[in-house]
């Protein structure tokens, strides 16, 4: 099966110059080195509800000079979905410098997950899907319910 998954804003997001938000996915415990997104911003800006934040399986650095003249709303690149062995547990790990809270984090942003066949808006509102994690800007979110029996 292929995965992928994209942050989105749910409400606006600040991001300041130099801040970052790095994904991946994780399958049974083991981090999918091929599913690691990056996504560094070189100025400061504000995403508006439902465009992009980060993405998995790709890396990008948003340049002022590196942008087109006419880019209007920031939106960060899409997902590249990865093919992901069977599993019994799919979560995705988002790593940011963004001050972003335990509290705060399922409030402001959503995901999508891209698989074979569908698209799925994942709100982070369920408190079972999400949980800090170890590390301060860590945060650790249970995709496995919303992958359908089918996409397996």
């Amino acid at each position: 099966m292929e995965l992928g998954c994209e942050v989105k804003a749910h409400e606006s997001v600040h991001i300041r110059q130099g801040n970052s938000i790095k994904t991946v996915l994780i399958v049974d415990g083991k981090e999918l080195i091929e599913s690691k997104g990056s996504d560094h911003y070189g100025f400061n800006v504000t995403i508006i509800p439902g465009h992009r934040l980060a993405a998995t399986g790709r890396g990008q650095q948003y340049l002022v000079g590196k942008m087109p003249a006419d880019w209007g709303v920031m939106d960060a690149d899409p997902c590249c979905k990865v093919e992901i062995p069977s599993m019994d547990r799919v979560e995705l790990k988002i790593t940011t410098d963004i001050m972003f809270n335990h509290e705060q984090l399922p409030k402001l942003i959503t995901l999508i997950l891209s698989t074979n066949s569908q698209e799925k808006d994942i709100t982070l509102h369920r408190p079972d899907l999400f949980k800090k994690g170890e590390e301060p800007g860590t945060f650790l979110i249970d995709l496995t319910p919303a992958i359908d029996i089918a996409d397996r």
